[in-house]
């Protein structure tokens, strides 16, 4: 199994160099727009596509936390 923080690395190297497929999936997957449909099966599609965005957003999130702590302890350590 691989360390929790090279993952987040992955993350972030994976949607670093163009936001415009993290857009695109946004976009496609009503990040920023309403889910509602009266087909409770097509609503739950949606969702479901929506919490994929958000949970590659909370890893790429983390992985900025986590390079910004090591960042810091490094500095500590050097003082």
């Amino acid at each position: 199994m691989q360390d929790k923080g090279d993952l987040l690395e992955k993350y972030i190297n994976a949607f670093k160099e163009d936001d415009a497929v993290l857009d695109d999936l946004k976009r496609k997957f009503y990040y920023n727009s309403h889910m509602f449909d009266a087909n409770p099966y097509e609503l739950a599609r949606r969702e479901g596509n929506r919490e994929v965005v958000l949970y590659i957003l909370d890893k790429i999130q983390k992985g900025y936390e986590r390079r910004a702590t090591r960042s810091a302890d490094n500095r500590r350590k050097r003082v």
